[in-house]
Protein backbone atom coordinates (compact mmCIF):
# COMPACT_ATOMS: atom_id res chain seq x y z
CA UNK A 1 0.00 0.00 0.00
CA UNK A 2 1.49 3.32 -1.00
CA UNK A 3 2.35 5.80 1.64
CA UNK A 4 -0.02 8.65 2.19
CA UNK A 5 0.93 11.92 0.57
CA UNK A 6 0.39 14.91 2.77
CA UNK A 7 -1.22 17.76 0.88
CA UNK A 8 -1.74 21.31 1.99
CA UNK A 9 -4.88 23.21 1.08
CA UNK A 10 -4.45 25.40 -0.83
CA UNK A 11 -1.13 24.37 -2.43
CA UNK A 12 1.95 26.35 -1.54
CA UNK A 13 1.93 28.00 -4.97
CA UNK A 14 -1.55 29.38 -4.35
CA UNK A 15 -1.08 30.50 -0.77
CA UNK A 16 -0.84 34.23 -0.08
CA UNK A 17 2.74 35.54 -0.06
CA UNK A 18 4.40 35.80 3.32
CA UNK A 19 6.57 38.75 2.30
CA UNK A 20 4.82 41.99 1.53
CA UNK A 21 5.91 43.72 -1.71
CA UNK A 22 7.42 47.15 -1.63
CA UNK A 23 4.95 50.07 -1.64
CA UNK A 24 3.82 51.06 -5.11
CA UNK A 25 4.89 47.77 -6.72
CA UNK A 26 2.75 44.96 -8.12
CA UNK A 27 4.17 41.44 -7.67
CA UNK A 28 4.39 39.22 -10.72
CA UNK A 29 2.12 36.18 -10.60
CA UNK A 30 3.58 32.80 -11.39
CA UNK A 31 1.88 30.37 -13.76
CA UNK A 32 0.08 28.33 -11.02
CA UNK A 33 -1.68 31.42 -9.65
CA UNK A 34 -2.56 32.63 -13.10
CA UNK A 35 -3.97 29.19 -13.93
CA UNK A 36 -5.92 29.14 -10.68
CA UNK A 37 -7.77 32.30 -11.67
CA UNK A 38 -9.02 30.72 -14.88
CA UNK A 39 -9.69 27.37 -13.18
CA UNK A 40 -11.87 28.92 -10.49
CA UNK A 41 -13.81 30.99 -13.00
CA UNK A 42 -14.31 28.00 -15.29
CA UNK A 43 -15.41 25.71 -12.46
CA UNK A 44 -17.91 28.23 -11.10
CA UNK A 45 -19.25 28.86 -14.59
CA UNK A 46 -19.78 25.13 -15.25
CA UNK A 47 -21.40 24.58 -11.84
CA UNK A 48 -23.48 27.77 -12.07
CA UNK A 49 -21.92 29.09 -8.89
CA UNK A 50 -21.63 32.81 -8.18
CA UNK A 51 -18.06 34.02 -8.56
CA UNK A 52 -16.40 37.20 -9.70
CA UNK A 53 -12.96 38.73 -9.90
CA UNK A 54 -13.40 40.52 -6.60
CA UNK A 55 -14.00 37.22 -4.79
CA UNK A 56 -10.85 35.72 -6.31
CA UNK A 57 -8.90 38.81 -5.31
CA UNK A 58 -10.12 38.49 -1.71
CA UNK A 59 -9.48 34.74 -1.35
CA UNK A 60 -5.99 34.65 -2.89
CA UNK A 61 -5.04 38.14 -1.65
CA UNK A 62 -4.19 39.37 -5.12
CA UNK A 63 -4.79 42.92 -6.22
CA UNK A 64 -8.05 43.27 -8.10
CA UNK A 65 -6.29 45.11 -10.89
CA UNK A 66 -3.81 42.23 -11.23
CA UNK A 67 -6.63 39.68 -11.40
CA UNK A 68 -8.34 41.79 -14.05
CA UNK A 69 -5.14 42.06 -16.11
CA UNK A 70 -4.60 38.29 -15.98
CA UNK A 71 -8.20 37.62 -16.97
CA UNK A 72 -8.01 40.13 -19.82
CA UNK A 73 -4.82 38.55 -21.17
CA UNK A 74 -6.56 35.16 -21.65
CA UNK A 75 -3.22 33.44 -20.97
CA UNK A 76 -2.18 31.17 -18.10
CA UNK A 77 1.50 31.67 -18.81
CA UNK A 78 3.27 34.98 -18.80
CA UNK A 79 4.16 36.32 -22.20
CA UNK A 80 7.90 35.87 -21.77
CA UNK A 81 7.36 32.18 -20.92
CA UNK A 82 4.95 31.38 -23.75
CA UNK A 83 5.53 30.52 -27.38
CA UNK A 84 3.37 33.38 -28.62
CA UNK A 85 4.82 36.28 -30.54
CA UNK A 86 5.45 39.26 -28.31
CA UNK A 87 3.15 41.93 -29.75
CA UNK A 88 4.17 44.56 -27.26
CA UNK A 89 5.98 47.67 -28.42
CA UNK A 90 9.69 48.00 -27.65
CA UNK A 91 10.77 49.76 -24.49
CA UNK A 92 10.98 53.51 -24.56
CA UNK A 93 14.36 54.89 -25.50
CA UNK A 94 13.86 58.03 -23.42
CA UNK A 95 12.30 57.72 -19.97
CA UNK A 96 9.68 60.04 -18.51
CA UNK A 97 12.22 61.42 -16.04
CA UNK A 98 14.44 62.42 -18.98
CA UNK A 99 11.66 64.31 -20.73
CA UNK A 100 10.74 65.95 -17.42
CA UNK A 101 14.33 67.13 -17.01
CA UNK A 102 14.31 68.63 -20.51
CA UNK A 103 10.97 70.36 -19.86
CA UNK A 104 12.24 71.80 -16.56
CA UNK A 105 15.32 73.16 -18.31
CA UNK A 106 13.22 74.78 -21.07
CA UNK A 107 10.85 76.38 -18.56
CA UNK A 108 13.81 78.18 -16.97
CA UNK A 109 15.89 78.75 -20.10
CA UNK A 110 16.45 82.02 -21.88
CA UNK A 111 15.27 82.74 -25.41
CA UNK A 112 18.71 81.93 -26.81
CA UNK A 113 18.82 78.60 -24.98
CA UNK A 114 15.32 77.68 -26.19
CA UNK A 115 16.46 78.19 -29.78
CA UNK A 116 19.23 75.59 -29.51
CA UNK A 117 18.88 72.27 -31.35
CA UNK A 118 17.12 69.47 -29.49
CA UNK A 119 20.33 67.52 -28.94
CA UNK A 120 22.09 70.53 -27.41
CA UNK A 121 19.08 71.19 -25.17
CA UNK A 122 19.14 67.58 -23.96
CA UNK A 123 22.87 67.90 -23.26
CA UNK A 124 22.29 71.08 -21.25
CA UNK A 125 19.51 69.34 -19.30
CA UNK A 126 21.81 66.45 -18.43
CA UNK A 127 20.02 63.91 -20.63
CA UNK A 128 22.51 61.83 -22.61
CA UNK A 129 22.06 58.45 -24.26
CA UNK A 130 25.57 57.28 -23.41
CA UNK A 131 28.45 59.10 -21.73
CA UNK A 132 31.97 58.79 -23.11
CA UNK A 133 34.53 59.58 -20.44
CA UNK A 134 37.48 59.19 -22.76
CA UNK A 135 39.26 62.40 -23.62
CA UNK A 136 38.33 63.83 -27.00
CA UNK A 137 35.17 61.73 -27.48
CA UNK A 138 31.73 63.29 -27.58
CA UNK A 139 28.78 61.84 -25.72
CA UNK A 140 26.35 59.71 -27.69
CA UNK A 141 22.96 61.40 -28.07
CA UNK A 142 19.56 60.43 -29.41
CA UNK A 143 18.38 61.67 -32.78
CA UNK A 144 16.73 65.08 -32.80
CA UNK A 145 13.41 63.68 -34.08
CA UNK A 146 13.31 61.10 -31.29
CA UNK A 147 13.87 63.79 -28.65
CA UNK A 148 11.30 66.12 -30.18
CA UNK A 149 8.65 63.41 -30.54
CA UNK A 150 9.07 62.12 -26.98
CA UNK A 151 9.18 65.54 -25.29
CA UNK A 152 6.12 66.66 -27.25
CA UNK A 153 4.19 63.52 -26.30
CA UNK A 154 5.05 63.73 -22.58
CA UNK A 155 5.28 67.47 -21.87
CA UNK A 156 3.43 69.11 -24.77
CA UNK A 157 6.48 71.21 -25.73
CA UNK A 158 6.68 71.97 -29.44
CA UNK A 159 8.89 73.94 -31.79
CA UNK A 160 7.50 77.39 -32.62
CA UNK A 161 8.75 79.95 -35.10
CA UNK A 162 9.76 83.26 -33.52
CA UNK A 163 10.91 86.27 -35.51
CA UNK A 164 13.89 88.04 -33.93
CA UNK A 165 15.33 91.39 -34.96
CA UNK A 166 18.81 92.69 -34.53
CA UNK A 167 19.42 94.82 -31.47
CA UNK A 168 18.98 98.56 -31.86
CA UNK A 169 21.73 101.08 -31.32
CA UNK A 170 21.40 103.62 -28.47
CA UNK A 171 20.56 106.32 -31.04
CA UNK A 172 17.76 104.22 -32.49
CA UNK A 173 16.43 103.52 -28.99
CA UNK A 174 16.29 107.25 -28.17
CA UNK A 175 14.48 108.00 -31.44
CA UNK A 176 11.98 105.27 -30.77
CA UNK A 177 11.25 106.51 -27.25
CA UNK A 178 10.69 110.07 -28.48
CA UNK A 179 8.46 108.86 -31.28
CA UNK A 180 6.45 106.65 -28.88
CA UNK A 181 5.86 109.59 -26.50
CA UNK A 182 4.56 111.72 -29.36
CA UNK A 183 2.26 108.97 -30.58
CA UNK A 184 0.91 108.34 -27.06
CA UNK A 185 -0.02 112.02 -26.78
CA UNK A 186 -1.74 111.96 -30.16
CA UNK A 187 -3.52 108.63 -29.44
CA UNK A 188 -4.38 108.60 -25.72
CA UNK A 189 -7.15 105.98 -25.99
CA UNK A 190 -7.10 102.39 -27.17
CA UNK A 191 -9.57 102.98 -30.01
CA UNK A 192 -7.19 105.57 -31.49
CA UNK A 193 -4.72 102.75 -32.21
CA UNK A 194 -7.16 100.78 -34.34
CA UNK A 195 -5.85 99.99 -37.85
CA UNK A 196 -2.41 101.43 -37.02
CA UNK A 197 0.47 99.53 -38.60
CA UNK A 198 3.91 99.65 -37.03
CA UNK A 199 7.00 98.41 -38.78
CA UNK A 200 10.52 99.16 -37.58
CA UNK A 201 11.99 98.41 -40.98
CA UNK A 202 9.88 101.18 -42.53
CA UNK A 203 10.17 103.76 -39.78
CA UNK A 204 13.74 103.42 -38.59
CA UNK A 205 15.52 101.29 -41.20
CA UNK A 206 16.52 98.74 -38.61
CA UNK A 207 18.36 95.51 -39.30
CA UNK A 208 16.88 92.38 -40.85
CA UNK A 209 14.54 90.00 -39.10
CA UNK A 210 15.35 86.29 -38.91
CA UNK A 211 13.32 83.35 -37.56
CA UNK A 212 14.30 81.12 -34.65
CA UNK A 213 12.97 77.73 -33.64
CA UNK A 214 11.84 78.24 -30.06
CA UNK A 215 10.98 75.17 -27.97
CA UNK A 216 8.21 76.07 -25.54
CA UNK A 217 4.81 75.04 -24.28
CA UNK A 218 1.77 76.18 -26.29
CA UNK A 219 0.02 79.33 -25.22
Amino acid sequence: MPKRIRLTTPPLELQPPTEQPAPGTRPQLETPKRSAIFAVLYYCEQQSLPCNLQSISTVFEILHSTVHDVYSSRRCRRLQNSNEVDSRLPLREISRSDTNAIATFLDRATLEQKSLPWQDIAEEAGVVKHYHHEKGQENEQWAAKVLQRRVTADEGIKTHKAVVKEQHTPTQVDKRLKYCRIQLQQRPSAHNWRNVLWCDEIHWKTGPRYPKNIKRRPG
